[in-house]
């Protein structure tokens, strides 16, 4: 295929823009302890700052940057490839891989899919000067069951040492995050160390809403946020539309009500139409029952 056939949208290429965000340096210095890792595993619920955090270190990087905004279309393997060679082409100056843009094609056969895509990425990585970071943000978006989960756990296989590969996800598929953890090339970041602490949520409204939490609002802010960061943008929203001089007095009453409510439409508006058809199915039809049989689902579901 030539390349100049192939359209590709720059922004599924893009590392985030991170400036005006909070640092927290707490992570940022546990993905330096682990920078000499291959596999780096970010796993958490939407809006937890996975992107941010990721971007946040690397844009401290002296190495080149792939970054791979993951949609539906990655599904298919070779759209996958396609896109992975146009991020590296657009991360490291002077680099032609144009060879590659045929091999796909070129390498089909009566050959077993983790074959293919070794063939695939060892071509790739030959080509490659290191070291390198490679990005891919948004693995929960392809499709359940799509075969570029095995491409991607084969390029976690074939990845040189001096290549750096993160997955950005909302679940651990394709991976075992037990057996990655216990690789000593893998580290996993899970929903819990991404969540924003005490100290960091009384930073972050500092910054934004330019008020300081006392000890009793620092309290209830994470408790009504479990530290989620989507949580605490919704927060500060809310908080935005109340007079400054009312704001932290506001948090005991109106604001966790609002609060509240806007976190149920951020959940039905944005997680929900995320959700695959038969989920959102199986969750209306389980939706009307207190607690539930495992029976009785299985019959009504069928």
């Amino acid at each position: 295929m030539d390349n100049a056939n192939v359209r590709i949208d720059f922004s599924k290429i893009r590392m985030p823009d991170v400036t005006g965000t909070v640092s927290r340096p707490r992570l940022l210095k546990r993905l330096e302890r682990n920078r000499n890792k291959n596999l780096i595993f970010l796993t958490g619920q939407a809006a937890q700052g996975k992107s941010t955090i990721t971007a946040s270190y690397l844009q401290e990087s002296e190495s080149p940057c792939a970054w791979i905004n993951i949609s539906a279309d990655e599904s298919h393997p070779v759209n996958l490839f396609y896109t992975l060679i146009f991020s590296l082409e657009n991360a490291v100056q002077g680099i032609d891989l144009s060879p590659l843009w045929d091999y796909p094609a070129l390498s089909a056969g009566p050959r077993d899919e983790a074959g293919l895509y070794r063939d695939w990425l060892n071509a790739l990585f030959s080509q490659l000067p290191f070291p390198l970071h490679i990005v891919f943000d948004g693995l929960d978006r392809l499709d359940p069951g799509a075969s570029s989960n095995l491409f991607l756990k084969v390029c976690s296989e074939v990845v040189p040492p001096a290549t750096q590969l993160w997955f950005l996800s909302r679940t651990g598929e394709p991976f075992n995050l037990k057996e990655l953890k216990m690789n000593p090339k893998g580290f996993v970041m899970e929903n819990s160390e991404l969540s924003f602490t005490k100290s960091e949520i009384k930073k972050y409204f500092r910054k934004f809403n330019r008020i300081k939490l006392g000890k009793d609002h620092l309290t209830l802010v994470h408790r009504i946020t479990e530290g989620w960061v989507g949580g605490l943008i919704l927060l500060s929203e809310v908080l935005d539309r109340i007079p400054e001089e009312k704001q932290v007095n506001s948090l005991f009453s109106e604001v966790s009500s609002e609060f509240q409510i806007q976190a149920f439409q951020y959940f039905g508006e944005i997680i929900w139409e995320s959700l695959p058809r038969q989920t959102q199915s199986f969750l209306i039809v389980s939706s009307i029952f207190e607690s539930i049989e495992p029976e009785l689902m299985a019959e009504l579901y069928e």
